[in-house]
């Protein structure tokens, strides 16, 4: 089978200025896009405040007692308060997950009233799975890049553990473990 060298040359230089075309085209759009981004980019407001988000003085130091998480929940009500609030948690980092959370828990409740809370409150203890602050750990962990593929039953298994591990943070797992006593030095020298 003899192949017609024109008729192959022909089809090569129609797909070549095919191709050209489209190079061109797509040229043309993508500096009408970049011409549009920057339209956009200039029309919409700065994203930088002119007044800097301040947190509350509520909110820097953890909360110890009912009375006082009462409070920090009332407070968390206000959007405003509760978007400035999240920013903050949002720049805590952690190892991983499970210690960013840690973190953010330790800093909006004190160690001292996360033993007398659980996640569901059963055992007359105080329930967490209500509470605002952990809608905003969840939010907060879930602002940052690094966790955006963290799914919401992850992050309730670490809420979970950190109230469950409260009691050996505020060392009762140093309490709880009985050192055998030291046997008393005996005298090698006896003779």
């Amino acid at each position: 089978p003899r192949v017609d060298l024109d008729s192959v040359q022909g089809d090569t230089t129609a797909i070549l200025n095919l191709v050209k075309g489209i190079v061109s085209t797509l040229s043309t759009v993508n500096s009408r896009l970049q011409a549009l981004e920057t339209q956009v980019a200039r029309s919409l407001p700065p994203t930088i405040s002119s007044k800097p988000a301040v947190v509350p003085v509520m909110f820097r130091s953890p909360a110890r007692t009912q009375e006082d998480l009462d409070a920090r929940e009332a407070e968390l009500a206000n959007s405003e308060v509760y978007d400035v609030v999240m920013n903050s948690l949002s720049r805590m980092g952690g190892t991983d997950v499970a210690d960013t959370i840690r973190r953010m828990m330790s800093f909006l409740i004190h160690t001292d009233l996360a033993v007398s809370m659980n996640w569901g409150g059963v055992c007359n203890k105080l329930a967490a799975c209500d509470l605002l602050s952990m809608e905003l750990v969840k939010d907060a962990i879930l602002s940052q890049q690094r966790y955006a593929d963290v799914s919401g039953e992850e992050l309730l298994v670490h809420m979970r553990r950190a109230f469950r591990s409260a009691r050996d943070r505020a060392g009762g797992r140093t309490k709880r473990i009985t050192k055998p006593p030291k046997p008393n030095d005996v005298d090698l020298d006896d003779d």
